[in-house]
């Protein structure tokens, strides 16, 4: 049994050892007589499952201490463990979200003048894993460590974070109560689309000094963030298809749906740049139709309601 950190490092260290002596065991048995690992393997395997057990019991009993934690919950999380691929997605997501918050916090100045964003800071929103609970997985991120700065200063981080989870909350409470722009909502999307079976919620915890707020991504909010981000609502006329031409002069697209007319589309200037970074890309459109007498079939998009760009799911 394991009753503190030091135990804890050589409990860890341990096992690597073992399982490095398994590798190598293997290895040589393949070699001369295949069949002969399953026998000779048997107490190091016992032996590397006792150490597992005893060092996820440990971590369980002991609640992560961190300024800011990430709870994964949901039946595909079972005895702490989370998938590698989940795991790699979620930090990437999370780091996305606050870098895009973070960007325009560290440039906030309020004797208005001009902060040039660190270099690398992309490199310093590192999170570490450093706790395990029965049908979650903890991620944390000590924005005390002067060794690993998320800003210059703390200010800007804890706004950025805050920011974050006071966006989720308002969406949580109602699309219409969103406060924020595009560019927060796609760092939200990246947290949000890891909502899937199998993973029911994703807890944000920011405390420190007299500041507490927490927040969690679930089924709702992603549906909610999607929708400001330009899905359609339900019953809601759209067209898909590649987005092939804009015209910044004119404020006019051209997006060309498979195997049907191409499709003109006028758009307003706050949506511009959503636009170019749609280019080629294939997305889902919803706005005012208007059909055309000539050429028969054909209409346009007089005015874009929303948009969105359907990306592939690496899955």
């Amino acid at each position: 049994m394991i009753t503190n950190s030091v135990q804890l490092d050589a409990s860890q260290k341990q096992l690597g050892l073992l399982r490095d002596m398994l590798d190598a065991m293997r290895e040589q048995t393949a070699k001369r007589n295949p069949g002969l690992f399953h026998t000779v393997s048997e107490g190091y395997l016992t032996k590397i499952k006792e150490l597992e057990d005893d060092i996820i019991s440990y971590l369980r009993e002991r609640p992560v201490d961190a300024p800011l934690t990430v709870k994964v919950q949901g039946p595909g999380i079972r005895y702490g463990i989370i998938k590698a691929s989940l795991a790699s997605k979620l930090i990437s997501g999370f780091q996305s979200a606050v870098y895009a918050l973070g960007a325009s916090a560290f440039r906030e100045n309020p004797d208005g003048e001009d902060r040039v964003l660190p270099k690398g800071l992309r490199s310093h929103l590192g999170l570490d894993l450093v706790a395990t609970a029965p049908g979650s997985f903890i991620l944390a991120m000590d924005l005390r460590s002067e060794e690993r700065p998320l800003f210059p200063s703390l200010d800007p981080a804890s706004i950025a974070i805050e920011k974050l989870i006071n966006h989720v909350n308002e969406i949580r409470d109602s699309p219409d109560a969103f406060s924020g722009d595009r560019e927060a909502l796609r760092g939200l999307k990246k947290m949000s689309e890891l909502i899937r079976p199998g993973i029911e919620s994703i807890t944000v915890d920011f405390h420190l000094a007299d500041v507490r707020v927490e927040t969690s991504f679930n089924p709702t909010v992603r549906d909610r963030i999607d929708l400001l981000l330009g899905a359609p609502r339900e019953g809601e006329k759209t067209i898909i298809g590649q987005l092939i031409a804009i015209d910044i002069e004119t404020k006019v697209c051209v997006v060309h749906p498979e195997n049907q007319p191409r499709v003109d589309c006028t758009y307003q200037e706050n949506i511009e740049s959503d636009l170019i970074a749609a280019l080629r890309k294939q997305i889902e459109m919803a706005g005012e139709f208007v059909f055309l007498d000539w050429p028969r079939g054909h209409f346009k998009i007089t005015v874009i309601e929303r948009f969105r760009v359907l990306e592939n799911d690496d899955d």
